[in-house]
């Protein structure tokens, strides 16, 4: 591009400020070719005080070289900390499917040296990869991810004690020490816990903790110290039978998550739940913030899973929206809701209902009934169908049932929707987040 004669220079007059601004916005490979742009941007990318290589990072390199080797990404990530210039507050890296990187452990040594405080490690494949002491000396880390690694601190580490948000996928650590690595940082306040190592008991001891998601498998769960715990997501990976004498005392939902608002609950939490009375029995309180509560992968055929499920919403007094995320089942149950009765209790305040993959089966058609008919402040009610029922003729005779019941609510409509995009995010087990 030829230069104007007299044009001004904007670019470089730019405030470093502003241009700083830039520069962090963009992806690493974007902002290292800026240097181009003017003499007053050539060694601004140097001092970037964030580094990220995720995957658009290795995308970006194999579409210009063909294909991304180790050494490839080993000399980009050496040149961009060699060069470096200032301070590093956050690190990110993403490793291609590679068997193995050891290199990593020489840049988080390299990267103990600066007060990092955003720091993210993600493997795709292979075994766990085994941390370095290093990660240890990141005193000043407020953010932490991990993904398919292994987290053993040594015994006098004392925990992250400025440590906000920390994500595990795929993890292998002691499942002993996590209840006193979490109590050990007090300033938590997101904690997202998915596939790794499976508990015994878990515990949950966080002062601040306002976001808790697990996906995984533990025998029971508590939490203590938790008062401003606004959002809680478990969903357990597989069935759990408890073992003679590890069956966890009830947990009193109100009392032990007395903020609670959004609850998304999973099926096989639900029976681990009622094996030790936390919802079929005694309740205690109710539930008073609890405004979003979402049923994923419910079997609606199952007549003590529904009834645990109504537990819930009856002691949900001020409930807005409800989700039921329905596992497909082919067999016809009509009676598990029949002698069930709303008309005194939670649905007064709720406003929208979603119903995922839907197949018909009566059961599904009569809670249907029973919320039309219960819920006067009803706005929205949205129902997806199965695949099987969405092309077959039954499904508009279930549509022309529905359409017909009762409603307390002048102002309710029925959705009858076959989005894509909701039956693909359910499928990918993100429902629920």
């Amino acid at each position: 591009m030829k230069r104007i004669p007299g044009a001004a220079d904007r670019i470089s007059k730019l405030p470093s400020n502003i241009i700083d601004d830039i520069l962090v916005r963009l992806p690493i490979h974007d902002a290292v070719r800026t240097s181009i742009l003017s003499r007053k941007w050539r060694y601004k990318w140097l001092t970037l005080p964030q580094l990220v290589f995720e995957d658009s990072f290795s995308e970006q390199m194999t579409k210009e070289l063909g294909v991304l080797s180790e050494e490839k990404l080993l000399a980009a990530v050496y040149q961009a900390l060699l060069l470096h210039k200032g301070p590093i507050v956050k690190f990110s890296l993403a490793v291609p499917e590679f068997e193995s990187c050891s290199s990593v452990d020489h840049w988080i040594h390299f990267l103990s040296y600066h007060d990092i405080q955003e720091f993210s490690l993600s493997f795709s494949t292979g075994s766990a990869h085994v941390l370095p002491y290093h990660i240890f000396y990141f005193l000043q880390l407020r953010h932490l991810k991990l993904r398919l690694c292994r987290f053993k601190p040594p015994p006098a580490f004392g925990g992250f004690s400025r440590l906000i948000s920390l994500e595990f996928i795929s993890m292998d650590f002691e499942a002993g020490q996590f209840g006193t690595f979490i109590s050990n940082s007090p300033l938590l306040e997101q904690l997202r816990v998915f596939d790794g190592s499976t508990f015994n008991h878990l515990e949950i001891s966080a002062p601040n903790l306002k976001i808790f998601l697990f996906r995984g498998v533990f025998e029971s769960i508590s939490f203590k110290n938790t008062p401003v715990l606004a959002v809680v997501s478990i969903a357990l990976n597989r069935a759990v039978n408890q073992r003679p004498g590890r069956c966890s005392k009830p947990m009193k939902l109100a009392d032990s998550l007395p903020a609670l608002e959004k609850l998304y609950v999973g099926y096989n939490f639900l029976k681990l739940l009622r094996a030790g009375d936390s919802v079929a029995g005694p309740l205690g309180r109710p539930l008073e913030h609890l405004k979003v509560l979402q049923f994923w992968k419910m079997h609606m055929e199952d007549r003590q899973g529904m009834l645990d499920a109504l537990h819930l919403i009856k002691n949900s007094p001020n409930l807005q929206k409800l989700i039921i995320v329905i596992e497909p089942s082919r067999v016809e149950v009509v009676e598990n809701l029949v002698g069930q009765d709303f008309s005194a209790c939670c649905l007064k305040k709720l406003e929208q209902v979603e119903l995922h993959f839907m197949s018909g089966i009566g059961s599904e058609v009569e809670l249907i009934k029973l919320v039309l008919a219960n819920a006067p402040g009803l706005k929205k009610m949205k129902i997806i169908p199965s695949e099987n029922l969405l092309f077959h003729a039954r499904g508009l005779e279930i549509l022309k049932k529905l359409i017909q019941f009762p409603r307390a609510s002048p102002k309710a409509e029925i959705k009858y929707s076959d989005s894509k995009s909701s039956r693909m995010r359910y499928k990918e087990n993100k429902g629920y987040l």
